[in-house]
Protein backbone atom coordinates (compact mmCIF):
# COMPACT_ATOMS: atom_id res chain seq x y z
CA UNK A 1 0.00 0.00 0.00
CA UNK A 2 1.47 3.29 -1.03
CA UNK A 3 1.75 6.25 1.31
CA UNK A 4 -0.94 8.01 -0.69
CA UNK A 5 -3.33 5.12 -0.07
CA UNK A 6 -2.62 5.23 3.66
CA UNK A 7 -3.29 8.98 3.71
CA UNK A 8 -6.53 8.23 1.89
CA UNK A 9 -7.75 6.48 5.01
CA UNK A 10 -8.11 9.85 6.75
CA UNK A 11 -11.70 10.67 7.69
CA UNK A 12 -13.64 12.83 5.26
CA UNK A 13 -14.74 15.05 8.15
CA UNK A 14 -13.99 15.32 11.84
CA UNK A 15 -17.40 14.24 13.13
CA UNK A 16 -17.75 10.90 14.91
CA UNK A 17 -19.63 9.22 12.07
CA UNK A 18 -16.93 10.07 9.52
CA UNK A 19 -14.20 8.89 11.87
CA UNK A 20 -16.03 5.60 12.46
CA UNK A 21 -16.25 5.10 8.71
CA UNK A 22 -12.49 5.76 8.40
CA UNK A 23 -11.82 3.26 11.19
CA UNK A 24 -13.78 0.65 9.28
CA UNK A 25 -11.69 1.29 6.16
CA UNK A 26 -8.43 1.19 8.14
CA UNK A 27 -9.43 -2.07 9.82
CA UNK A 28 -10.14 -3.59 6.41
CA UNK A 29 -6.79 -2.35 5.07
CA UNK A 30 -4.94 -3.76 8.07
CA UNK A 31 -6.66 -7.13 7.76
CA UNK A 32 -5.82 -7.28 4.06
CA UNK A 33 -2.16 -6.38 4.71
CA UNK A 34 -1.83 -8.99 7.46
CA UNK A 35 -3.35 -11.66 5.25
CA UNK A 36 -1.00 -10.67 2.43
CA UNK A 37 1.99 -10.81 4.78
CA UNK A 38 1.00 -14.27 6.00
CA UNK A 39 0.82 -15.52 2.43
CA UNK A 40 4.17 -13.94 1.56
CA UNK A 41 5.81 -15.54 4.57
CA UNK A 42 4.80 -18.92 3.22
CA UNK A 43 6.02 -17.90 -0.24
CA UNK A 44 9.39 -16.80 1.13
CA UNK A 45 9.83 -20.07 3.00
CA UNK A 46 9.05 -22.08 -0.13
CA UNK A 47 11.34 -19.89 -2.24
CA UNK A 48 14.19 -20.45 0.18
CA UNK A 49 13.91 -24.16 -0.53
CA UNK A 50 13.14 -24.22 -4.23
CA UNK A 51 13.47 -20.76 -5.76
CA UNK A 52 16.13 -18.53 -7.19
CA UNK A 53 17.91 -15.78 -5.32
CA UNK A 54 16.07 -13.09 -7.28
CA UNK A 55 12.75 -14.71 -6.42
CA UNK A 56 13.68 -14.77 -2.74
CA UNK A 57 14.69 -11.12 -2.81
CA UNK A 58 11.39 -10.20 -4.45
CA UNK A 59 9.42 -12.26 -1.92
CA UNK A 60 11.21 -10.54 0.96
CA UNK A 61 10.59 -7.08 -0.55
CA UNK A 62 6.90 -7.91 -0.96
CA UNK A 63 6.74 -9.27 2.59
CA UNK A 64 8.41 -6.14 3.97
CA UNK A 65 5.90 -4.01 2.07
CA UNK A 66 2.96 -6.01 3.42
CA UNK A 67 4.27 -5.79 6.97
CA UNK A 68 4.81 -2.04 6.58
CA UNK A 69 1.27 -1.66 5.23
CA UNK A 70 -0.14 -3.55 8.21
CA UNK A 71 1.94 -1.44 10.61
CA UNK A 72 0.85 1.81 8.98
CA UNK A 73 -2.79 0.75 9.07
CA UNK A 74 -2.38 -0.10 12.76
CA UNK A 75 -0.88 3.31 13.51
CA UNK A 76 -3.69 4.95 11.57
CA UNK A 77 -6.24 2.93 13.57
CA UNK A 78 -4.71 3.98 16.88
CA UNK A 79 -4.77 7.63 15.84
CA UNK A 80 -8.33 7.38 14.53
CA UNK A 81 -9.60 5.77 17.73
CA UNK A 82 -8.12 8.58 19.79
CA UNK A 83 -9.69 11.10 17.44
CA UNK A 84 -13.02 9.28 17.68
CA UNK A 85 -13.03 9.46 21.47
CA UNK A 86 -12.46 13.22 21.31
CA UNK A 87 -15.14 13.66 18.62
CA UNK A 88 -17.70 11.64 20.59
CA UNK A 89 -16.98 13.68 23.71
CA UNK A 90 -17.33 16.92 21.76
CA UNK A 91 -20.66 15.76 20.31
CA UNK A 92 -21.98 14.78 23.73
CA UNK A 93 -21.01 18.19 25.10
CA UNK A 94 -22.62 19.87 22.10
CA UNK A 95 -25.88 17.97 22.71
CA UNK A 96 -25.83 19.01 26.37
CA UNK A 97 -25.24 22.64 25.40
CA UNK A 98 -28.10 22.47 22.92
CA UNK A 99 -30.38 20.85 25.49
CA UNK A 100 -29.52 23.57 28.00
CA UNK A 101 -30.29 26.29 25.44
CA UNK A 102 -33.56 24.58 24.49
CA UNK A 103 -34.55 24.34 28.15
CA UNK A 104 -33.66 27.99 28.70
CA UNK A 105 -35.73 29.02 25.69
CA UNK A 106 -38.69 26.88 26.80
CA UNK A 107 -38.50 28.38 30.28
CA UNK A 108 -38.35 31.87 28.82
CA UNK A 109 -41.50 31.19 26.78
CA UNK A 110 -43.30 29.92 29.88
CA UNK A 111 -42.20 32.87 31.98
CA UNK A 112 -43.29 35.25 29.25
CA UNK A 113 -46.69 33.57 29.22
CA UNK A 114 -46.98 33.83 33.00
CA UNK A 115 -45.93 37.48 32.86
CA UNK A 116 -47.98 38.60 29.86
CA UNK A 117 -50.92 36.21 29.44
CA UNK A 118 -51.64 34.56 32.75
CA UNK A 119 -52.89 37.68 34.53
CA UNK A 120 -55.50 38.23 31.80
CA UNK A 121 -56.54 34.58 31.76
CA UNK A 122 -56.73 34.48 35.55
CA UNK A 123 -59.11 37.40 35.58
CA UNK A 124 -61.28 35.79 32.88
CA UNK A 125 -61.45 32.50 34.75
CA UNK A 126 -62.24 34.31 37.98
CA UNK A 127 -65.02 36.24 36.21
CA UNK A 128 -66.46 32.96 34.92
CA UNK A 129 -66.42 31.51 38.40
CA UNK A 130 -68.28 34.54 39.72
CA UNK A 131 -70.88 34.02 36.99
CA UNK A 132 -71.31 30.42 38.11
CA UNK A 133 -71.71 31.52 41.71
CA UNK A 134 -74.43 33.98 40.72
CA UNK A 135 -76.18 31.36 38.57
CA UNK A 136 -75.97 28.78 41.35
CA UNK A 137 -77.42 31.20 43.89
CA UNK A 138 -80.22 32.16 41.52
CA UNK A 139 -80.99 28.47 40.88
CA UNK A 140 -81.09 27.71 44.58
CA UNK A 141 -83.40 30.67 45.21
CA UNK A 142 -85.74 29.60 42.38
CA UNK A 143 -85.87 26.02 43.64
CA UNK A 144 -86.48 27.16 47.19
CA UNK A 145 -89.34 29.37 46.05
CA UNK A 146 -90.82 26.50 43.98
CA UNK A 147 -90.62 24.07 46.85
CA UNK A 148 -92.32 26.58 49.15
CA UNK A 149 -95.40 26.84 46.88
CA UNK A 150 -98.66 25.23 47.95
CA UNK A 151 -99.47 22.04 46.01
CA UNK A 152 -102.12 23.77 43.91
CA UNK A 153 -99.63 26.42 42.79
CA UNK A 154 -97.02 23.75 42.05
CA UNK A 155 -99.56 22.01 39.82
CA UNK A 156 -100.31 25.27 38.04
CA UNK A 157 -96.63 25.95 37.46
CA UNK A 158 -96.17 22.47 36.05
CA UNK A 159 -99.17 22.95 33.74
CA UNK A 160 -97.54 26.12 32.50
CA UNK A 161 -94.39 24.16 31.75
CA UNK A 162 -92.27 26.00 34.28
CA UNK A 163 -89.33 23.85 35.31
CA UNK A 164 -86.65 24.54 37.85
CA UNK A 165 -83.19 24.55 36.25
CA UNK A 166 -80.46 22.26 37.59
CA UNK A 167 -77.22 23.57 38.96
CA UNK A 168 -75.22 25.13 36.07
CA UNK A 169 -72.33 22.69 36.39
CA UNK A 170 -74.76 19.78 36.11
CA UNK A 171 -75.80 21.09 32.72
CA UNK A 172 -72.33 21.19 31.18
CA UNK A 173 -70.50 18.46 33.11
CA UNK A 174 -72.40 16.34 35.64
CA UNK A 175 -69.19 14.92 37.07
CA UNK A 176 -68.28 18.42 38.34
CA UNK A 177 -71.29 18.50 40.65
CA UNK A 178 -71.88 20.24 43.04
CA UNK A 179 -70.11 23.16 41.36
CA UNK A 180 -67.38 24.20 38.97
CA UNK A 181 -65.66 26.44 41.51
CA UNK A 182 -64.87 23.43 43.68
CA UNK A 183 -62.78 21.94 40.89
CA UNK A 184 -60.78 25.02 39.97
CA UNK A 185 -57.32 25.33 41.46
CA UNK A 186 -55.77 28.03 39.32
CA UNK A 187 -56.90 30.72 39.91
CA UNK A 188 -59.41 30.92 42.73
CA UNK A 189 -62.59 32.99 42.60
CA UNK A 190 -61.04 36.44 43.00
CA UNK A 191 -58.22 35.78 40.55
CA UNK A 192 -54.76 37.25 40.70
CA UNK A 193 -51.79 38.17 38.59
CA UNK A 194 -48.48 36.34 38.82
CA UNK A 195 -46.66 35.82 41.15
CA UNK A 196 -49.14 34.04 43.42
CA UNK A 197 -50.64 35.88 46.35
CA UNK A 198 -53.33 35.10 48.88
CA UNK A 199 -55.85 35.80 46.13
CA UNK A 200 -54.95 32.55 44.33
CA UNK A 201 -55.12 28.87 45.10
CA UNK A 202 -52.47 26.73 43.49
CA UNK A 203 -52.11 23.01 43.05
CA UNK A 204 -48.58 21.65 43.40
CA UNK A 205 -47.71 17.94 43.31
CA UNK A 206 -51.21 16.99 44.36
CA UNK A 207 -51.33 19.40 47.30
CA UNK A 208 -53.41 22.57 47.41
CA UNK A 209 -51.96 25.66 49.02
CA UNK A 210 -54.51 28.34 49.77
Amino acid sequence: MKIKAIMGLRPKAQDAASIRAAIGEAEAAQAEAKARAAGLEATRAATMLDGEAAQLERAERDLATARADAERAGIMLEALRGRLEAAERAEVLARVRTAAKDAEAASARFLAFMRDEYPKLAQKIAAGMRLETAASEATQAANAAFIALPPADVAQMMEEGVQMPPQPSMTIAPYLFPNFNANVRLPAARGSAWPPTDDCTFEFQGKVNA
